[in-house]
């Protein structure tokens, strides 16, 4: 137990596709080390055996030449299945979201821009088991009793013409929340805090639900990156890049930019906070209220 305490491993996976990852490299190791060892006795039992001499100049063996076929492609697939797993997850992640946000990449900060017209269509929801209305980004309707169906459209869909009386109130944004986040001073810092890691603003999004960032800069290249989510896409100005991630749960996570961008390319850390959906939205209403 004591090797964990030395930090050896991985970070704890927050999203589920570093977890598949972690897990298809944990795969791949074991199969790895097992091949090593096969090979090594191989090689030791052949070389300190009477076979060695019987073999050594032999030009024709078939059943040699087909198991050593085999085996290597039957490890080939085993790699290659759950890879195009693997893929076809985090390509099947870009489809869908349930709230959008823009950073921008700045010498030597982020800045960040929300886009209101995808929060509204969320509507009113209430926790505890409270019936409520919920439409999503494709307007479908869905008849909710606990947060963590939100994402479940399965549970009643109905048309909306076919909706005669609702409790559905929809949020009506006005305009976008856009703020900068600058790493914090080392003499600000608290305890308990993490020096090059904390920032005056923190980029807050839900937690459980599917977060889509769409990721540019305004000078040079930068890196949004948060390890623990297994995002790491490149700021390029000019371009616009995108990932999506969804939290297993809240907390703070933190990350930096992963491209050189200069001097001070250590010094803009990407912090971000995924709290409940409903407190989301007061954190939108009163960031707006405090402009």
């Amino acid at each position: 137990m004591w090797l964990f305490g030395l930090k050896l491993f991985f970070l704890n996976s927050n999203s589920m596709i570093l977890f598949f990852l972690i897990e298809y490299h944990n795969m791949t190791m074991f199969l790895m080390t097992n091949i090593l060892i096969f090979l090594l006795s191989m090689l030791l039992f052949i070389g300190t055996s009477k076979m060695f001499t019987t073999y050594a100049w032999k030009e024709d063996n078939k059943t040699l030449e087909i198991l050593w076929t085999i085996f290597p492609a039957y490890w080939l697939i085993m790699l290659a299945v759950p890879s195009l797993g693997n893929l076809y997850r985090m390509d099947l992640s870009k489809c869908e979201y349930d709230v959008l946000f823009k950073a921008i990449g700045n010498q030597w900060y982020w800045s960040y821009e929300y886009n209101m017209s995808g929060l509204g269509n969320l509507g009113k929801f209430e926790l505890g088991g409270i019936e409520s209305d919920v439409f999503n980004n494709k307007g479908e309707f869905s008849l909710l009793k606990d947060y963590s169906m939100l994402n479940n459209f399965q549970v009643k869909k109905v048309n909306l013409e076919e909706v005669v009386s609702s409790s559905f109130s929809n949020i009506n944004y006005d305009g976008g929340v856009s703020f900068v986040s600058y790493m914090e001073d080392v003499s600000s810092l608290e305890v308990g805090d993490y020096r090059l890691l904390e920032v005056d603003n923190r980029v807050v999004c839900p937690g459980l639900m599917d977060v889509r960032v769409n990721i540019t800069s305004f000078d040079v290249i930068h890196s949004w990156t948060l390890p623990s989510m297994s995002v790491k896409v490149d700021a390029v100005p000019g371009r616009l890049n995108c990932a999506t991630f969804k939290t297993l749960g809240y907390g703070v996570f933190y990350g930096q930019c992963s491209e050189m961008c200069g001097a001070k390319h250590s010094f803009m850390p990407i912090c971000l906070e995924a709290i409940p959906f409903n407190w989301f939205r007061l954190w939108i209403k009163e960031f707006q209220v405090g402009l």
